[in-house]
């Protein structure tokens, strides 16, 4: 429904600092498609927790989406709708991490660049009904972005995404297979075990956390499945549903 040539977004419980879309749209240039920002988490009383800061390098910054890791929040979103509309939008069959799944899709346009606002422009509100830290058919926000990635890296090597070409019942079956190699990778069962000492906080299960090689393997893997895993649920996926 949006007329203008830019679509700003905004979670229903988060906030705009002033004058965030005036510095988002000094930064748009030609070859611009999205420009996010820096962000400050607070709780569901309005004070601060934290806060993140980006560098404004697209390279880097596409790099980091590729890998789920360290990149802007939704609500910082400030997207060129007509690349928007090129990719038809938002992915429905994607029922959390729609907008990491829209991010990776906007990566096509491989002449197109990536911006971000390195001011804290936008605030994100976290409480303990916060929508990504629940499960929907059995499927956590992590499991949808790591399912995202993998989508995109077939369409990266088959021209087709499973999350648009498949079925119904092809799409339910696709599910099922990833989330059975989910649960059987041991790298999952880390990225799982991080975040939940990310929200308890205790100091014995940071030491376990930051001691594990998996910790080191995650600063170059980031939120994704390893290659060798994703390989195979490529040619599972050739064999089984590519036409």
């Amino acid at each position: 429904m949006a007329k203008g040539k830019w679509v700003s977004v905004i979670d229903s419980d988060d906030v705009f600092f002033p004058k965030k879309i005036e510095k988002q749209v000094n930064l748009i240039d030609k070859n611009i498609i999205f420009i996010g920002s820096s962000f400050l988490y607070i709780n569901d009383k309005g004070s601060h927790v934290a806060y993140y800061k980006y560098k404004n390098n697209s390279k880097i910054l596409k790099n980091n989406i590729i890998k789920n890791k360290n990149f802007p929040p939704h609500s910082s979103y400030f997207v060129k709708r007509e690349y928007l509309k090129k990719i038809n939008g938002y992915n429905q069959r994607f029922l959390m991490a729609q907008d990491y799944d829209l991010l990776l899709r906007l990566q096509i346009f491989k002449n197109k660049k990536f911006a971000v606002c390195e001011d804290v422009l936008t605030k994100v509100r976290i409480h303990a009904q916060n929508r990504s830290l629940k499960k929907i058919n059995y499927f956590s926000q992590l499991d949808f972005s790591i399912l995202a990635s993998i989508c995109f890296r077939i369409y990266q090597q088959t021209k087709k995404n499973p999350s648009e070409y498949l079925s119904t019942k092809e799409w339910s079956n696709f599910l099922y297979i990833v989330k059975l190699h989910l649960t059987s990778s041991s790298y999952y069962k880390f990225l799982v075990t991080k975040l939940k000492y990310k929200k308890r906080k205790r100091i014995f299960e940071y030491i376990n956390y930051f001691s594990s090689l998996n910790f080191f393997k995650s600063y170059f893997l980031g939120h994704v499945l390893p290659n060798k895993i994703q390989d195979k649920l490529l040619i599972i996926y050739k064999q089984k549903f590519l036409k």
